[in-house]
């Protein structure tokens, strides 16, 4: 099952009133066995074991990492002007 997240979540962030300073990134997601419905759940069972048991894709947690400290540095930047590598 393919799908961004991405797109929502920024329409989201701009109508917070946030600025983006980093163009989106997908994350691939693996889900082993979970794309079908058992007859004995309900779709909203379905949507919850689905959300519960997925996982990153190897070097996937690390790479986000490195973005989310990108961004940190670059929000420094913009609401001081300097940056503290500390």
């Amino acid at each position: 099952m393919a799908g961004s997240a991405a797109g929502f979540i920024e329409e989201r962030l701009r109508r917070f009133g946030l600025k983006l300073v980093r163009p989106r990134l997908s994350a691939i997601v693996l889900d082993s066995e979970l794309e079908k419905k058992r007859e004995s759940e309900s779709k909203d069972e379905w949507k919850e074991r689905r959300r519960r048991n997925v996982r990153l894709q190897e070097g996937m947690e690390s790479q986000f990492e490195r973005i989310a400290n990108e961004i940190g540095r670059t929000v420094a930047v913009m609401s001081t002007g300097t940056v503290n590598s500390a």
